[in-house]
């Protein structure tokens, strides 16, 4: 549960960082649009406005890249931290997957010799005498403990393959991240 939350502080911080991202593309949008604005102005008075609010929208833009450039190098720390984990967490659940696998196997064939061994023993119920009933009430106790056991592996082995499942989708979201990260820090310092 630890690992689950501090999984989702990161994402909503790189949402967070993301969102800051597009609005600073957004106003870096708008300073182009006027730059080109005063090049196409008819009057100095219009260019001379024209290349002042881009000036003014450069200047903030180049506050709010700085944050994003310093956002993006704490999580790109913080994401190599985690996939730095994840990948022990993965070798872990890996491990334990195989070991819950073997198990619900051999539950698996414990629940069908108990199974065949109940079989045998309903067909031999009439002939049986007090004593071998009380064996084969015995083996059907032993049978149903044994499926019951099957089923609780089976929710095992599900269980670790969904957290697997769900790490792998972790390790490519963290890893599309490190790539944009990446992506700005190269056009933003420019």
């Amino acid at each position: 549960m630890g690992r689950t939350n501090v999984e989702q502080k990161l994402k909503r911080d790189v949402s967070e960082k993301n969102t800051r991202a597009a609005a600073l593309r957004r106003r870096m949008r708008i300073a182009a649009r006027f730059r080109r604005l005063a090049t196409h102005a008819v009057s100095n008075r219009w260019k001379k406005r024209y290349l002042a609010t881009a000036a003014r929208l450069d200047e903030k833009n180049r506050a709010l890249a700085g944050d994003v450039l310093e956002n993006g190098k704490e999580l790109e720390r913080r994401i190599y931290e985690e996939l730095k984990i994840s990948e022990e967490e993965v070798r872990e659940f890996q491990k334990r997957y195989e070991k819950e696998l073997a198990e619900h196997a051999a539950a698996h064939r414990k629940a069908e010799t108990a199974e065949q061994d109940r079989l045998w023993a309903q067909r031999s119920w009439e002939r049986a005498s007090k004593e071998q009933r009380e064996k084969l009430r015995a083996l059907e106790d032993a049978a149903a403990r044994a499926r019951h056991q099957a089923k609780n592996e089976k929710k095992d082995v599900e269980k670790a393959a969904r957290e697997l499942e769900s790490e792998s989708r972790d390790k490519a979201f963290f890893a599309l991240e490190l790539d944009r990260i990446a992506a700005e820090r190269a056009i933003l310092q420019r």
